[in-house]
């Protein structure tokens, strides 16, 4: 809401049967710790591949920032450039196959790590030499919104060279207008011809501001 001004069409459903109303509240915080995956993150110990969409309908292209830190033992992370929450029409399931693969064989996975400054500043860390490593970035000159729907298959990638050795690193400029979205991807060998392993930092947003307020639903307007 804080980015659109407005809840997602996506969520519709739970807006107009007022979901939404109850956010913020002991009755909504009773019913987190039951269907929220987040409150079980104690539990997730296994490896993890974190596939995300670029232009989900669901979900904001920064949203690893609240939970990524949190998730506990291995963790990796891959947004898919040009997709929607169906991410079809996308490699999606070559990444699933690579990490499957993986899994199944005992691959070694690459050894790497990535942080993403306040300031917008991406730095990829690799032990293992990447086929190679990829900026994705997209603009929406007029409002913070990259959905599919809004921007449709818009994301760019531009190929980079490390700045030192096993060590890649990209800062962007806040455009004059709008905002740009963007993160880094590195390609690794997974042991099948054609199908890499995919890995990526977290995407970053600028200027990395909200330009509304979320205001919590009065108790009086709470439909019992």
């Amino acid at each position: 809401y804080s980015v659109y001004g407005a809840y997602s069409l996506a969520v519709i459903d739970y807006v107009a049967s007022g979901v939404v109303n109850w956010i913020d509240t002991p009755e909504w915080d009773q019913l987190m710790d039951i269907v929220e995956p987040y409150e079980y993150r104690d539990r997730l110990t296994l490896p993890k591949y974190i596939l995300n969409s670029t232009g989900d309908e669901f979900f904001l292209p920064d949203s690893w920032q609240f939970y990524w830190d949190d998730l506990i033992g291995e963790k990796h992370l891959r947004y898919v450039p040009n997709s929607n929450h169906s991410m079809r029409d996308t490699d999606v399931i070559d990444s699933m196959d690579a990490w499957y693969h993986s899994v199944v064989h005992n691959v070694p996975l690459p050894r790497y790590s990535w942080a993403v400054s306040d300031t917008g500043t991406i730095t990829f860390f690799s032990l293992e030499k990447p086929t190679k490593v990829l900026l994705w970035k997209a603009t929406n000159e007029s409002e913070r919104n990259f959905t599919q729907a809004k921007i449709g298959r818009s994301y760019s990638s531009t190929a980079i060279s490390p700045t030192a050795p096993g060590v890649y690193e990209i800062q962007m400029e806040i455009p004059a207008s709008g905002y740009v979205a963007y993160y880094l991807e590195a390609e690794y060998e997974s042991g099948i011809p054609g199908v890499p392993f995919k890995f990526s930092s977290g995407t970053k947003v600028l200027p990395d501001i909200y330009e509304h307020a979320w205001l919590k639903t009065p108790e009086e307007s709470r439909s019992r």
